[in-house]
């Protein structure tokens, strides 16, 4: 009996492992990459802030928290 149960799983995993993605993946197509070079983008430079302080900004334009100078100033206010 166990001979039997474990061939008819043997074959149900065979069975099922060869419908495994025979189809591609319906959605949207992948976009056509350009092969040419861009340009890589280059950090802003520090902004002084009023008291003429550099500090270092995060994208959003709100002081980076990472920085010394930037937790100083936080502190001093």
């Amino acid at each position: 009996m166990r001979k039997i149960i474990c061939f008819i799983l043997a074959l149900v995993v065979m069975g099922t492992a060869t419908y495994a993605q025979d189809k591609p993946a319906k959605g949207k197509p992948k976009k056509e990459t350009s092969k040419e070079a861009k340009p890589a983008k280059t950090a802003e430079a520090a902004k002084p802030d009023a008291a003429g302080t550099n500090k270092k900004l995060k994208k959003d334009g709100t002081p980076d928290m990472r920085h010394k100078a930037n937790k100083e100033a936080a502190k001093k206010k």
